[in-house]
């Protein structure tokens, strides 16, 4: 049988309100939504350390370099400049308005918080 184990956390109201936010529109508990986030959270962490526990970051590295050159050439830039035109204004805008909401909203959990005073032993 599985020993349970309880962990107690203090959020900042904005951090509150964003999980309440998920909970109203996914109708899934707060229990469900942290357990998922630890998943995720662990999952890509085990998954960073066997990538860089491998040769891989060996192969990729030079790859970089490669990336970078490319994607300053000019037949790259008409390529973009082609795709970006197809979307056209209006859905760029769009684009750029969720992404600076997701910044905004993301930034909650970002928030460097003030550290409580040393325990005094």
């Amino acid at each position: 049988m599985t020993n349970w184990k309880r962990i107690t956390v203090k959020i900042s109201e904005e951090e509150f309100n964003e999980l309440e936010k998920i909970k109203k529109r996914y109708k899934i508990s707060y229990n469900k939504i942290i357990r998922s986030g630890l998943q995720f959270y662990v999952g890509l962490s085990i998954a960073k350390e066997e990538l860089f526990n491998t040769g891989f970051l060996k192969v990729i590295k030079p790859l970089t370099k490669d990336i970078k050159r490319y994607t300053k050439s000019p037949r790259f830039s008409r390529k973009v400049n082609t795709a970006v035109s197809r979307l056209g204004e209006q859905e760029i805008a769009k684009l750029n308005s969720r992404s600076k909401n997701f910044e905004k909203r993301i930034q909650v959990f970002k928030r460097r918080r003030k550290r409580g005073r040393p325990k005094v032993k």
